[in-house]
């Protein structure tokens, strides 16, 4: 291969890779949405030690955000990875938020120990998407 076809190679590789927006642009609303549904969230994964029913009301409306959350986060363009964290917290089954207020339902009251390693898993998704929307403003998008 010539050398001007490498360097012409070269340049349209590198245009290609950075060239391109692979990722969608800062969101403040998003981002404060997230931020806030995590603090409601971790607010009631600590109230799990009591019956689920003194909270269905509060829980029934969260979820509705959530689920409002999780669309808004599907709907933006080039925003695959927040979309898939959103997607594991209102998963219904294993370690998601979804899956924790199932598990609550279901037995009505979680010993605290068990809602603490709840909150873990629950925070770090959480965290994923506020992690990944303020990179985004980093990186200047």
């Amino acid at each position: 291969m010539k050398l001007e076809t490498r360097v012409i190679t070269v340049m349209f590789a590198f245009l290609f890779l950075f060239g391109c927006n692979y990722i969608a642009p800062y969101n403040q609303h998003a981002y404060e949405q997230t931020t806030s549904l995590k603090v409601e969230a971790l607010s009631i994964v600590a109230k799990a030690n009591e019956p689920y029913s003194d909270h269905e009301k509060e829980i029934e409306q969260f979820k509705l955000r959530m689920l409002k959350a999780q669309e808004y986060a599907r709907g933006i363009p080039k925003n695959l990875e927040a979309a898939e964290q959103w997607a594991i917290l209102t998963n219904p089954e294993g370690k998601s938020m979804f899956g924790f207020l199932g598990f609550w339902k279901k037995n009505n009251q979680v010993s605290e120990v068990f809602a603490e390693e709840y909150r873990k898993e629950v925070e770090k998704h959480f965290n994923a998407i506020i992690e990944l929307e303020a990179g985004k403003m980093s990186l200047g998008s």
